[in-house]
């Protein structure tokens, strides 16, 4: 089975570029296996294994600065070389891209949710992530924040490939976390001021 994305990516480059705001995303997505479960290529440990019950743990990463920008009819999309980081951890073994060439990131309309991809083309591994995310789709705003995998959703769907043209598919039920903010230079001393203030407080009372 190939992923949709891959089929779509052809047509998306032919979609005018919007402007959009700038930002890097990231965040880290937890589950469990439970459906489609058997690691036919062998890319966590044996081949054939069946992965159901195991944790999977995958991260992601982009900066929409580095990649073009299409709005469409339902749907945002970013499309870019090297912009995006995907990884995948099951049974201790991790799959990550390095110096991925194309990837892009898609957010569509899906009733309550908003549909979220993420997929790098090359190199291999490939990995494409297909999420719904709580909350209805907003154009030019979805994709642009960290996202919350709608917990009650158990078909949550990672494509993996150790050749670009054979894909196990594994379903999960998870939840996801931003990634930890990091303070901007400017806020440290504001936030020191904050702390001193709150311990003044403390010792009069």
């Amino acid at each position: 089975m190939m992923p949709r994305s891959i089929l779509l990516a052809p047509a998306l480059f032919l979609v005018a570029a919007g402007a959009a705001q700038a930002t890097v995303v990231s965040g880290t997505i937890t589950g469990r296996i439970d459906g489609n479960t058997y690691d036919t290529y062998g890319l966590f440990g044996t081949p054939g294994a069946d992965l159901s019950g195991q944790t999977v743990t995958a991260t992601y990463s982009y900066d929409t600065g580095q990649a073009s920008y299409s709005v469409q009819s339902g749907s945002d999309d970013w499309l870019g070389a090297g912009y995006l980081s995907l990884s995948v951890t099951i049974g201790g073994v991790t799959l990550a891209p390095a110096g991925t060439m194309q990837a892009e990131v898609i957010d569509s309309a899906n009733g309550a949710d908003t549909e979220i991809t993420l997929a790098n083309f090359d190199p291999t591994p490939l990995l494409e992530f297909v999420l719904f995310a709580t909350g209805a789709w907003v154009p030019g705003v979805t994709i642009d924040a960290p996202f919350s995998l709608d917990t009650g959703y158990y078909q949550q769907t990672i494509y993996v490939s150790g050749d670009g043209s054979h894909y196990d598919t594994l379903n999960f039920a998870g939840s996801s976390a931003p990634a930890d903010p990091v303070p901007e230079p400017a806020s440290l001393p504001l936030f020191g001021v904050a702390l001193a203030i709150l311990g003044r407080l403390h010792r009069r009372r």
